[in-house]
């Protein structure tokens, strides 16, 4: 029995047919190596390779080389995100140590929000981007962050002894999710990654593994949950 061999193997042998050829269509190749090129792009997504939104990547353009997170950083002002990115989504606002803190939010292309904390006069103390997927992205971002390819264990290996490991583990709608922080060289600022923890897990085992994180310091009890996952929010923020 004859193995029907797949399109993105023919293609090739198709080009070559054509190349061979004296009186060979020059519109028909450039047809047939953008259709190769197609079969190739979507055989690299069907094997999981990450895919972005040009919008979404536009947004971090700027970032590797200006230190920011979506174009915006600490000490910027609310009327720069409104030019970037229009409206808000909605608004809230809380007391943090007896002072007023209003969070923005933009909802965002392909999943992304982007939260934006200000004091009262504007000035931003934090942003933070959240993705619906964050095994679905591939965006390369400040201190040669890469979005979505970061995952629990690399983080811990880029960072090691600066990352924090005074965990938090809270409830949120019935999600649990984790928190770490580590301190940006040369400056007062922090990155900030949360993960949320699979679900299914018992009260006795997130309060064990709480316990493990805050009182005995060994973050390591994470690693069989998170160990492979990746951020689902980054966040950069200005430490007081």
């Amino acid at each position: 029995m004859k193995l029907r061999r797949p399109a993105a193997v023919l293609l090739p042998c198709l080009l070559a047919g054509l190349l061979a050829g004296c009186g060979s269509d020059r519109a028909e190749l450039e047809r047939l190596r953008a259709e190769n090129e197609r079969l190739r792009a979507q055989s690299g997504e069907s094997r999981g390779r990450p895919v972005t939104d040009s919008k979404v990547l536009a947004y971090f353009a700027q970032d590797p080389a200006r230190n920011t997170l979506a174009g915006l950083a600490p000490g910027d002002n609310l009327a720069q995100a409104h030019a970037r990115f229009g409206q808000e989504s909605r608004a809230r606002t809380w007391s943090s140590e007896g002072h007023p803190i209003t969070q923005y939010e933009w909802d965002l292309e392909s999943g992304l929000i982007l939260r934006v904390n200000t004091e009262p006069d504007g000035r931003v103390l934090k942003v933070a981007v959240a993705f619906a997927d964050p095994a679905g992205v591939d965006i390369p971002t400040l201190g040669g962050l890469v979005l979505g390819r970061e995952t629990y264990l690399t983080l811990q290996q880029r960072y090691s002894t600066s990352l924090q490991t005074d965990l938090q583990i809270w409830g949120a709608r019935g999600l649990y999710t984790v928190a770490q922080r580590v301190p940006l060289a040369n400056s007062n600022w922090r990155l900030e990654f949360v993960y949320q923890m699979p679900p299914g897990l018992g009260q006795g085992q997130l309060d064990r593994i709480e316990d493990w994180v805050k009182r005995q310091r060994n973050p390591a009890v994470l690693e069989p949950y998170l160990g492979e996952h990746a951020p689902y929010m980054v966040g950069l923020e200005e430490v007081r």
